[in-house]
This record gives structure tokens, sequence and C-alpha cells, in this order.
């Protein structure tokens, strides 16, 4: 492939990141520069967003019932590792959280079984930082673990 090529497959990878409109191919190639160049330390966010999740699990461990405010309270550290996991190069993460994110939207309480689902969601996104897993054969290693985890979201949508 050309460098004109991955050049405009690069463009239109953000270009669909970014949906249709009037953004200038200048101002995507930008954007796309500035997201390779960056030095932020996802690992730190990544691991900032499950202590949100660690507070949201302990303050409604024992409610009966999960209000709005509870339940989103839950979902969002969850919803902005799916947002940006990708973006940073962390398709797993996205991954993992979009199961994650399907169980939680689904959720009326917190219970030991759930506890044992964020546990798990929790580890995985240690291991992938941690060992800075992003390219296709580290995500193949990971496969079982992610199955596992959609699984067992499954059998708890089915049993509660």
């Amino acid at each position: 492939m050309s460098d004109k090529n991955t050049e405009r497959k690069r463009l239109n990878s953000l270009k669909d990141k970014v949906g249709s409109g009037g953004i200038s191919p200048l101002r995507i190639e930008r954007a796309e520069d500035l997201l390779q160049k960056s030095n932020v330390e996802f690992g730190a966010y990544v691991k900032e967003q499950i202590i949100n999740l660690d507070q949201a699990i302990s303050e409604v461990k024992d409610c009966a019932s999960l209000s709005t405010i509870e339940q989103l309270a839950l979902l969002t550290p969850v919803m902005t590792l799916k947002a940006h996991g990708a973006m940073f190069g962390y398709q797993t993460i996205s991954n993992v959280a979009q199961d994650t994110l399907h169980l939680l939207e689904h959720v009326e309480r917190v219970n030991d079984d759930l506890c044992e689902i964020l546990d798990a969601f929790k580890s995985i996104l240690h291991t992938v930082v941690d060992k800075d897993l992003k390219h296709d054969q580290d995500i193949t290693a990971l496969k079982p673990l992610t199955q596992e985890l959609r699984l067992a979201c499954e059998r708890y949508l089915k049993k509660y």
C-alpha cells in the first residue's frame, strides 16, 4: 500500500470516528497526528476510572435497588473506558467495557455475583494497561478472559 493510500485510510479512520460533516481534511490530519503523538498516560487514566467504579460500588453495595443517580455512577466510568479505549489503541478495553456496560444497564442492585464480574472486568483492565497490551497478538492472548467475561455477563442477565 502506498503512503498516499495509508494516509487516506488513516484520515478516513478518524473521519469515521467523528462522523460526517464539514471537517476539513487538514483538521482531521492534525487531530490524528495529535492523537498519535500524544503522551497521555492512558494507564493512569484507566486506573482512575477503576477507582471511580470501586467508589460507586461501595456506595451502593447494600442498597435494595439502585436509583437512577446510583446506576449512572456505576455506568459512567465504564462508559468512559468504552469510549476512550480504542481511541488510545486499547481495543480490548473498549470491548470488555462494552460487555460490562451492557450488563450494568440492566442491573437493579449490586450483589456478590455482580461484584465478582466487576472484579474480573477490573482485573482485565489492569492486565491490559500494566502489560501495555495493544497489538493483535496481545488481544488474541486475552481472548479466553474476555470471552469468559462476556459469558459471565450473559449468565448474570439470565439469572437476575
